[in-house]
């Protein structure tokens, strides 16, 4: 078969490596497709009609009474007050400001049910059931997502959670996955590889759906995400085996490699017996590095949910440009 010829030209841990760095592309691209489908499917309404240019401040009044104004034909200023018409909005649905924020936060609310029990899952039910599961579920959910976002907002957040219920387990699996797979001095390689594809997928996925709703319309964006996680899903139950031992395509060279690695990370007795709980806690190094990656990881994705938004509201930038910036 040619899929079995063309896996054979590649080391195990290389096809491995590919699979687990474009599973996580797809897994940004169902995560932050929203951040810009969002600007063209929702409208939040406003009481005040008022442009930027519009706006004027009176010379003759004081910062703690300012009001916005606008310019008539006579000179003369005069508050402006107008609703919005909902036809004036095509296929838009309305939303206030609290539910658009909360929608967009929504998959992070599940993220942190399980991102605490993924690894534990990967090691009773296998990398490859977990992952596997984990990202079939957001391709079926993110498919879902224009049918519920139409329907009721908490039918919207609801989908959004559960992919986020389901997305928390798949970098724990993957820290599973190396300990049966890489051998110790790869880890670093390994693990930089497939963390590089965050940047990959946000990349790839910000302008792509930037063109997606400008030529088919913002639910084009989820069929499209949906569709390309379930044929990555399929890829990856033919081509994904949780241990060396049971890949069919590995070399004998490569299959000895990685044995003798682990075996000799195992005798020298690296792993403790149990968690050194107490010694983690009072570990200074141990609390710099999370207090720091939690601090960097609420930036990245507070960009990556709201920079859209911000471009669309108060800079006006188009769709299209303000995915591709």
């Amino acid at each position: 078969m040619a899929l079995n010829k063309l896996c054979g030209c590649l080391p195990a841990r290389v096809a491995l490596a590919l699979l687990c760095s474009t599973g996580v592309m797809v897994l940004y691209m169902v995560r932050i497709n929203l951040s810009v489908a969002i600007v063209a499917m929702v409208h939040v309404p406003s009481t005040k009609n008022i442009t930027r240019d519009k706006l004027c401040i009176r010379d003759d009044v004081g910062l703690s009474s300012l009001n916005m104004t606008h310019r008539t034909s006579n000179g003369t200023f005069e508050f402006v007050s107008a609703e919005i018409q909902e036809e004036q909005i095509p296929k838009k649905i309305i939303m206030t400001a609290t539910e658009k924020g909360s929608v967009l936060g929504a998959l992070f609310y599940g993220y942190v049910t399980t991102a605490i029990i993924g690894g534990r899952m990967a090691e009773v039910y296998g990398t490859k059931r977990v992952f596997g599961v984990s990202m079939l579920l957001g391709g079926l959910l993110t498919l879902l997502t224009p049918l519920a976002a139409q329907t009721h907002y908490a039918f919207f957040t609801t989908v959004r959670i559960l992919i986020g219920v389901a997305q928390g387990v798949i970098y724990p699996s993957m820290h599973s996955l190396m300990a049966s797979w890489i051998p110790p001095l790869e880890r670093p390689r390994f693990m930089s590889f497939v963390y590089v594809a965050n940047c990959l997928g946000v990349v790839i996925t910000m302008p792509l759906c930037g063109v997606i709703i400008e030529a088919y319309g913002w639910p084009w964006v989820f069929y499209g995400a949906g569709i390309v996680s379930l044929v990555w899903v399929a890829l990856w139950a033919v081509l994904m085996h949780d241990t060396p031992q049971q890949h069919p395509r590995i070399s004998q060279a490569e299959y000895k490699y990685i044995t003798d690695a682990l075996s000799k990370e195992r005798s020298a007795g690296i792993k403790p017996k149990t968690i050194p709980w107490t010694e983690m806690l009072r570990c200074r190094g141990l609390w710099a590095i999370t207090i720091c990656h939690t601090g960097n990881m609420y930036g990245w994705n507070l960009l990556n949910t709201q920079l859209p938004s911000y471009m669309d509201g108060v800079l006006g930038l188009s769709i299209k440009k303000s995915s591709i910036l």
